[in-house]
């Protein structure tokens, strides 16, 4: 049976630059791993699961969303055949630490250049045995390519081809001479150094491959880009001392075990919005990947696959797309709340504000906002360190150290529209009292005007808008003008509203960038 340790193990090892396989101690490992690994995670929810898997690679919980499901996935591509994906960053980002420190029994590493050779064996051997025993990467389970980007250019021309044709075929050459099966999964790592400091930088990223890589057709097969950037990631936290993680010898065994395991079930529906074809089953085989991490030999739920659909579709559009696509929306509310570790039956509704979740409390006028990003944290941080407990700006109450989490008070709702709902009797009864109403509004508007006209005081409770009336942008504009100094086009998502007044919720786009810090 698997006994977890504690991971003062790994940060041992790695101060003292030790590997953590012997650090831990090479017990026998498990003859049922798979079994072991069912009953070590029953029982416990996404977020919890999560929480195990990320402190067993070095990594603490206590990171940003986007960070941890970068790890994730990079850990579930090991299961992925025939497939690969690009890692490109910053140095000191961590780009290699989980396949050097953690996984580095799984894979073959290289550094450069690839070469036909590498990737096929010696096309210069003829005798059967030395073909059949030749060392070939198109051999190996997972092969690691480090410093790839570095390459000006590629000599060998026929490398991206022989990419392409061994992993759309599952076979390959060898030595130029032998029909060879392959299931081999391949990460690209390398570094950038560009400056990120928005989403809409990372479409820069792809430009730092190779110009060989530039290539649509290798991009189906090697179909993500992970970006590894401080400022995307926020400050990375590693496993905490005390913490309760898998020894890595079962956890590179319990790999193996799944990485062998056959699923050909399809998990894309639909009504997810992909279209059959070459896009379909590139989602589908990193669903079934993830899928098998965290439900090994479980129903996982309908949430689980809608939300990590969104973000593969994120680090998709960073590699092929125009435009990036935002995985924070509500088709990957539920996923986002359960990674969180926040219940559903606790909470009234959810919305955005670019990469930051906001979680209203069930019955409580009290709103988490969570940065889901590096870039939402500086938000959160321009908030806090401008905000000036005035009454325009809706109370912040408290902050956690590293700004992951402001807290405010809100009075009201913020607009109807915007709002995310998981009970479907909270979203009637909210449509029926705060779901805009335009007609309506303007015969109220009418009715109030007629009764200003008469001098007349009139019932507020019998003449009250549904939802929030277009006009009010323009109180909200002289709001911004007078408290930011702002005149350009608002977002209504980002302001509560209740019967007597307005208060600013979102408000680090309308500080102006040279005032905001302390």
């Amino acid at each position: 049976m698997i006994k977890t340790k504690k991971a003062g193990d790994i940060l041992n090892c790695i101060t003292l630059k030790k590997d953590i396989e012997d650090f831990q101690g090479k017990d026998d490992c498990s003859e049922i791993p798979l079994e072991d690994f069912k009953i070590l995670l029953a029982g416990k929810n996404v977020s919890l699961k999560t929480k195990l898997i990320l402190n067993s690679t070095g990594l603490s919980d206590y990171n940003t969303l986007i960070r941890k499901c970068i790890h994730l996935l990079e850990i579930a591509l090991y299961l992925s055949k025939n497939k690969g994906c690009f890692i490109i960053g910053e140095q000191g980002t961590g780009k290699s630490t989980l396949f050097t420190h953690f996984l580095k029994n799984l894979g073959e590493k290289t550094s450069g250049a690839l070469t036909t050779a590498l990737l096929i064996g010696n096309a210069n051997i003829n005798d059967e045995s030395k073909i059949k025993n030749s060392d070939a990467f198109f051999n190996k389970k997972f092969v690691i390519v480090e410093e790839f980007v570095d390459e000006s250019s590629i000599n060998d021309s026929s490398v991206i081809g022989t990419l392409k044709n061994g992993m759309e075929s599952g076979t390959f050459l060898k030595c130029k001479k032998n029909s060879t099966k392959t299931e081999t999964t391949m990460a690209f790592i390398g570094n950038s150094y560009r400056e990120i400091h928005r989403t809409g930088d990372l479409l820069q990223l792809k430009k730092d491959l190779p110009q060989s890589y530039q290539d649509r057709g290798l991009h189906d097969r090697i179909p993500f880009l992970l970006p590894h950037f401080h400022s995307f990631f926020g400050e990375t936290k590693y496993v905490e001392s005390d913490s309760e993680v898998i020894p890595i010898q079962y956890l590179q065994q319990i790999l193996q075990e799944l990485r062998d395991i056959s699923n050909d079930k399809i998990y894309i529906t639909s009504d997810m919005g992909i279209n059959p074809g070459r896009e379909f089953n590139i989602y589908n085989s990193f669903i079934t990947s993830i899928y098998k991490l965290f439900y090994y030999n479980e129903e996982a739920p309908k949430w689980f696959i809608y939300g990590w659909l969104e973000f593969l579709k994120f680090f998709r559009s960073i590699l092929i797309d125009e435009k990036i696509h935002n995985p924070f929306n509500k088709n990957s509310a539920r996923f986002i709340l359960e990674m969180l570790d926040y219940s559903i039956e606790k909470i009234d509704y959810v919305t955005f504000d670019n990469d930051r979740i906001l979680i209203k409390l069930e019955n409580k006028n009290i709103l988490h906002k969570i940065a889901l990003t590096g870039f939402a944290i500086e938000n959160n941080k321009k908030e806090y360190s401008s905000y000036n407990k005035n009454k325009i700006i809706a109370p912040i109450l408290n902050k956690s150290d590293d700004y992951l989490v402001l807290i405010q008070k809100i009075n009201g709702e913020l607009p109807f529209e915007s709002r995310i709902y998981f009970n479907n009797i909270k979203k009637y009864n909210a449509e029926k009292i705060d779901k805009e109403d335009k007609e309506f509004n303007i015969l109220i508007l009418e009715e109030i005007e007629k009764y200003a006209r008469l001098e007349k005081k009139f019932n507020e409770d019998k003449l009250k808008f549904r939802g929030v009336p277009y006009f009010y942008k323009k109180i909200i504009l002289e709001i911004l003008k007078e408290e930011f100094d702002f005149e350009k086009e608002i977002n209504l998502n980002d302001f509560c509203f209740d019967s007597d007044r307005i208060t600013v919720i979102n408000f680090s786009k309308y500080i102006k960038k040279d005032i905001y810090y302390n």
